[in-house]
């Protein structure tokens, strides 16, 4: 089913001005690699894992029948024709208009969406006839919008993605992050209703709905970081990854969040859901405790900057605490396990002395003090076995210092 729409694109486009610049089709311009000269990405985007380094890549639907005539127009051609360019713009105007009446009247005509592609089509010729313009720029925004209503999702992310990327200043952006926010919640929705692979279906990428959702969100953070929706996008990264279980990554998207947006309205749920991605990433005792030490920092945030929120979610919090104070006890009563199996007896008595100091409310409390008491006279060290052997390689000095001790006035002379 359609996506419920937001807003009709607004009257009116800039006009059509800068340079003509030829640019004769390559197999690079057919897979969509852009040259080193002329990057529109910045230096650090080359190490994004969660999305490719251009959208105007080719892609399989681009050789399907409804596509394969606007493949050739684009990706098989010679220099630009600036003529022609504002010719398929005025084409694709009106197909759009005319589109957009019989939208107005019936959401679902047929013929309304036949028209929003065909505009769709002429909008990408045009702005392929003429790069580095404002008509270029006002025909991908127009692309996109005819894509977008025509329910063609993927082109309309496409167009919205190139729009972005080589006019990161244009006027329209909010509207598009919005749209493009739309399109990765409806997948995401997909992908729990148990949407499985669709081919020729424009709508929704043919595998990977989540994956390519998740990558949208991402993107709107990066593209307009202090925008409308960028602590939105990246709430919604958050929860598609905790969908997904993948925990640390939630956790990581959650604390960007708490940390990049200090004002945002989800700062309360940025905090309580990085604290519950932190606790599942955790692996136990044996692994990295990263994950364990945050959801303690996180949870202490939590009672000092939501009270009135803290009064509400007590329980909850509450059972988290004992968790995190349980999980904490564990890992250091496993190290003094693992050093009283050495026969370190010194280096297991001080943890378990820190288990039995430090947290006297969990259940490894008792058991660490009669540990305490059961290592009392034994040897702190285990003895050094062939110690004739350990005699013939010399003990290493300690490496004098630099600079003599002394007070500073003497260091300074």
């Amino acid at each position: 089913m359609a996506l419920s729409l937001i807003v009709l694109a607004s009257g009116g486009c800039q006009s059509a001005t800068g340079g003509a610049r030829s640019k004769p089709w390559s197999m690079d311009r057919l897979l969509g690699k852009r040259s080193r000269e002329k990057s529109h990405w910045d230096e650090e985007e080359k190490y994004d894992l969660y999305g490719e380094p251009n959208p105007d890549r080719m892609r399989l639907y681009d050789l399907g029948p409804g596509r394969i005539g606007t493949t050739l127009k684009t990706r098989f051609k010679g220099g630009q024709n600036h003529g022609q360019a504002e010719r398929d713009f005025e084409k694709g105007q009106a197909l759009y208009d005319e589109a957009i009446a019989l939208w107005e009247s019936d959401v679902n005509s047929p013929r309304a969406t036949t028209l929003f592609r065909d505009a769709s089509r002429q909008f990408e010729i045009s702005a392929d006839n003429w790069r580095d313009s404002a008509l270029e720029q006002d025909a991908l925004f127009m692309q996109g919008e005819a894509s977008f209503f025509a329910n063609d999702y993927v082109m309309a992310n496409r167009a919205y993605e190139i729009l972005v990327s080589r006019y990161s200043g244009t006027p329209q952006l909010d509207l598009v992050e919005a749209r493009r926010f739309e399109i990765a919640q409806y997948w995401l929705s997909l992908k729990r209703q148990g949407a499985g692979l669709a081919l020729g279906n424009h709508s929704r990428p043919m595998t990977g709905l989540d994956s390519e959702a998740r990558r949208i969100l991402h993107r709107i953070r990066l593209d307009d970081p202090t925008g409308k929706l960028a602590d939105d996008a990246t709430l919604a990264l958050g929860n598609a990854f905790m969908e997904a279980k993948r925990y640390s990554d939630a956790a990581d998207a959650y604390e960007d969040l708490r940390r990049t947006y200090p004002r945002s309205q989800h700062q309360f749920l940025a905090h309580k859901f990085e604290l519950e991605a932190r606790l599942a990433a955790y692996r136990g005792p044996n692994y990295d405790g990263t994950d364990v030490k945050k959801a303690e920092q996180v949870l202490k945030s939590i009672l000092r900057q939501f009270p009135d929120e803290c009064r509400d979610e007590h329980d909850q919090l509450a059972g988290q605490g004992g968790r995190i104070r349980h999980l904490l006890a564990e890992r250091d009563w496993t190290l003094a396990e693992y050093y009283e199996g050495r026969g370190e007896n010194r280096a297991a008595e001080h943890y378990y002395t820190l288990v039995a100091k430090n947290y006297d409310d969990t259940s490894f409390a008792d058991p660490a003090g009669e540990r305490i008491a059961a290592l009392g006279g034994l040897p702190p060290v285990p003895e050094q076995k062939a110690q004739w052997l350990a005699d013939l390689f010399p003990v290493k000095e300690r490496n004098k210092p630099l600079i003599a001790t002394g007070d500073r006035e003497t260091i300074l002379r």
